[in-house]
């Protein structure tokens, strides 16, 4: 999910990555496979269906990643969560982001743990030696 448009220009700094980028990836043979571009805000109920259709009935990995405040990533929680399947995660990215602020993903993530007690897990083995993603490796346990 982005709000750009999913489409390649090589001269652009935004979907697709950078100028150093060497490959659309809406074009790229295995993404093609298996990754489908939506445009919108990962919030917005049009979007979150879509995912939430395209999910059922599958075993389902979940990596959140867009913005950084606590307010937004929690949100996301709450949505994207209950998605996840038994035994799989849900991946909180940019959590050492609250080391600078003390309203970031950590927050989000701490808090929808108090609140949902027993559904997921905190893995830290995952974390291996560095991570930008401290305690942001939730299993789902139940």
């Amino acid at each position: 999910m982005d709000v750009m448009e999913p489409k390649w220009d090589a001269e652009a700094t935004g979907w697709g990555g950078s100028v150093l980028a060497r490959e659309d990836p809406t074009q790229n043979r295995f993404w093609k496979k298996r990754v489908t571009f939506l445009k919108g805000f990962s919030t917005e109920p049009a979007i979150f269906d879509k995912v939430k259709a395209a999910a059922a009935n599958k075993t389902v990995m979940v990596t959140l990643d867009s913005g950084h405040h606590k307010e937004l990533v929690l949100e996301e929680m709450l949505l994207f969560c209950p998605l996840v399947s038994i035994g799989q995660y849900c991946i909180v990215e940019d959590t050492k982001m609250s080391r600078w602020h003390s309203t970031g993903p950590l927050e989000a993530v701490r808090e929808f743990l108090n609140h949902h007690p027993g559904e997921f897990e905190v893995d830290r083995a995952r974390e291996l030696l560095y991570t930008h993603h401290s305690m942001g490796y939730l299993k789902r346990i139940r």
